[in-house]
């Protein structure tokens, strides 16, 4: 702040306005850097009634709370999670990751057949019976990564009189086939990651510990939103990664709350929290989701069905990322589910962590309130 005082004594000595200087500074408190994931939820449900833009908003905010600065203590990743999690291209040939080539897979020519209509003949009138009304059919419930929708259904058609009418004998040409040759279809891993063995319970395990069992890329799978951001202190590239976003796919919040803490430790296959003070790094996850799990793990992919198998592995990647001495705040958006709702609860490390955002006020408060609770303002001078 600064201010001009009008000199009463000073004035006679050729100084009578005198400026005043104030700064006042309000850094994270923190024994050391305190690194931040943002693993929020891109699916198709955020799409709908501006929810992305209010949750765009709402994290800008909070990066503008924190105060992010190259030679600040706050370092924050942002990790984008539909059905699958996108870790980039660029990553293919790291010792972490098995990703199988790429490939052109030829394709069959674009065929049409055509034939020319010639002259009508045999034409006549003929008698054409009316239709007995037919009553509407109501449309169905339908769902878009858990959203409802109306589909289906027709309207009612009344009943039509009798009538004659023309009708012809249609003569045409012999058909003509024409094909036209297509390139071969290039089939690229564009950075989707499935997840590690069940059974041998790898698909709870966070890093990558140098041995056979590597994080599967899916080469097939194109069901992959933005590419995640590491922990990162350039805050116009946090900001420009928020601003990316787009609502797309299924929900699988496993898949988020993997990467998001993989994001958090310093081990492969994220790397960038391994800084020589990470023993005193405080950690941070902010999940925030508006939905239900509505896919599964199926062996290395993320195409089941099963919500209940989702959930638990949902509720056990809580429990681990806590016991990993991460902190964790949720937020539930606009989730009708108290299921839900009860879960993501429980993920948070405390009650005051959890978040109920109802409507988009809301969750603007929810991100505020956390950028409070990690800020906790003090003046340095």
């Amino acid at each position: 702040m600064t201010a001009s005082y009008d000199t009463v004594m000073m004035g006679m000595f050729g100084k009578p306005i005198y400026n005043i200087d104030i700064v006042a500074e309000s850094p994270m408190p923190s024994s050391g850097p305190v690194n931040i994931a943002l693993v929020l939820d891109v699916t198709k449900s955020m799409s709908y009634n501006k929810k992305l833009e209010t949750l765009k908003i709402a994290a800008k905010d909070l990066v503008e709370s924190l105060n992010v600065t190259e030679d600040g203590p706050v370092r924050i990743s942002v990790i984008p999670f539909s059905q699958y999690v996108n870790v980039g291209p660029s990553r293919r040939g790291e010792a972490w990751l098995t990703v199988p080539d790429d490939f052109s897979k030829p394709q069959k020519p674009r065929c049409r057949t055509t034939r020319k209509r010639l002259k009508d003949t045999n034409c006549r009138r003929k008698w054409v019976p009316g239709q007995p009304a037919r009553p509407a059919i109501p449309p169905r419930t339908c769902y878009d990564d858990g959203v409802p929708y109306k589909c289906g259904g027709r309207k009612a058609r009344p009943a039509t009189k009798g009538r004659y009418r023309t009708v012809c004998q249609r003569n045409y040409s012999p058909k003509v086939t024409t094909c036209t040759p297509r390139p071969d279809r290039k089939v690229v891993w564009k950075g989707c990651m499935g997840s590690r063995s069940i059974s041998k319970g790898l698909n709870q395990v966070v890093e990558y510990d140098g041995g056979a069992y590597k994080m599967p890329g899916l080469i097939w799978r194109q069901q992959c939103n933005q590419e995640i951001l590491p922990l990162s202190k350039d805050k116009s590239a946090i900001t420009g990664k928020i601003d990316s976003l787009k609502g797309k796919y299924e929900t699988y919040i496993p898949a988020g709350l993997m990467w998001g803490w993989r994001s958090l430790d310093p081990r492969e296959p994220l790397t960038e929290a391994n800084t020589a003070d990470k023993a005193k790094t405080r950690s941070v996850l902010i999940l925030m989701t508006d939905g239900a799990n509505t896919k599964s793990q199926k062996g290395i992919d993320h195409r089941g069905k099963s919500k209940s198998d989702a959930d638990k592995l949902t509720a056990e990647l809580c429990t681990k990322i806590k016991d990993a001495n991460i902190e964790v705040h949720t937020i539930a958006y606009d989730i009708s589910d108290a299921g839900t709702r009860n879960m993501i609860s429980a993920c948070a490390t405390s009650g005051d962590m959890f978040y109920n955002a109802s409507n988009a006020e809301a969750l603007k408060e929810a991100f505020s309130d956390i950028g409070d609770s990690l800020a906790k303002v003090r003046l340095s001078h």
